[in-house]
């Protein structure tokens, strides 16, 4: 078992596992915390979805491949990066906002203005994965907890990160504060649409839930991209091209929106679409906006954790679904 340091200080080991395998890795680069959030209706959530008529994978799913689990270590060190490839967004038309300290905030991470309103239902573009993607459909339900396994056939429980399945819903906690941790299981995919459904659980205004995608084959040095909400209703994203040493690049800040269901034990769904060189993020089947990084095409995806000042941050996965774009 390896032994945990201050992130600042020593290497972290970083597990990677190809399906059943997973990639850890930590750093301290902390989320700007923002007010405390307002819960919401998670009623709104399910409105917004039976208005289109979009199932929530009723279907038939094709099967999850097996595979025998193998691990590997890798490491972390907290040194900001700077951008190694060039980067465009485009968001949707709407005005920015100053930021909390009163400075301005870039146009391109600006994003809608959070509020304790539901999101909108005119005016930003819906995405219906069902009739807009033709490609293979597949979900997973989380009934098969050995998707997850980590190499001695056991859900992980480190000093960085558990996980734990239950009835169909899988717990992320990542137990340091202020570090990024991931675990990386799924298909490898090139352009896909992507989402996951989280329920925030009680969370604090700088505690961040998401995904790591194009994440890097087994035996690679540990890559993708992480995407994730905040707890107070933010988006961020970055681009992790190494472990050793620890180099994420910020491709998007975090960016307030109101797409987003802001609070504790909310429902939302994050939803992401690669497709070529662009990353398109939907909150809630809603678009925000894309980036342009032509980084990485290819890889796996996984869950993604980072627990804010107070650590030990838990989140809920309900389902993930995956679409292909062809």
């Amino acid at each position: 078992m390896m032994r945990t340091r201050k992130p600042l200080l020593k290497i972290l080991p970083i597990l990677v596992l190809l399906l059943a395998a997973g990639g850890l890795s930590a750093c301290v680069r902390p989320i700007t915390p923002g007010n405390t959030p307002t819960p919401q209706s998670t009623n709104l959530l399910e409105e917004l979805l039976t208005s289109t008529n979009i199932p929530l994978a009723t279907d038939t799913q094709a099967p999850l491949p097996t595979e025998t689990p193998t691990a590997t270590t890798e490491a972390a060190e907290t040194s900001p990066p700077e951008p190694t490839s060039t980067i465009e967004i485009t968001t949707p038309t709407l005005s920015p906002e100053p930021s909390a300290t009163g400075e301005a905030t870039p146009e391109e991470t600006a994003g809608p203005t959070a509020t304790a309103e539901a999101p909108p239902t005119s005016d930003v573009p819906q995405i219906n994965p069902d009739t807009e993607f033709t490609g293979a459909r597949r979900t997973d339900t989380l009934d098969q907890p050995q998707m997850w396994y980590d190499t001695s056939g056991q859900l992980p429980d480190t000093d960085y990160l558990k996980l734990d399945i239950v009835d169909g819903q899988m717990s992320v906690t990542g137990k340091l504060r202020l570090w990024d941790t991931w675990w990386i299981s799924g298909f490898s995919l090139d352009n896909f649409y992507i989402e996951m459904e989280v329920n925030s659980g009680d969370c604090n205004p700088d505690d961040a839930y998401g995904m790591i995608v194009r994440a890097s084959q087994h035996g690679e040095p540990t890559h993708g991209y992480l995407v994730a909400f905040t707890c107070d209703g933010k988006v961020f994203a970055k681009r992790l091209e190494t472990v050793d040493p620890y180099t994420a690049v910020a491709i998007l800040l975090p960016t307030e929106t109101e797409l987003i269901y802001a609070g504790k034990n909310q429902t939302n769904i994050l939803g992401i679409l690669l497709d070529g060189d662009t990353i398109s993020i939907y909150p809630n089947r809603r678009f925000f906006t894309t980036l342009s990084d032509d980084a990485f095409s290819f890889g796996r995806y996984g869950v993604f954790v980072q627990a804010g000042d107070a650590g030990n941050y838990t989140y809920t996965v309900t389902e993930i679904r995956t679409w292909g774009v062809e």
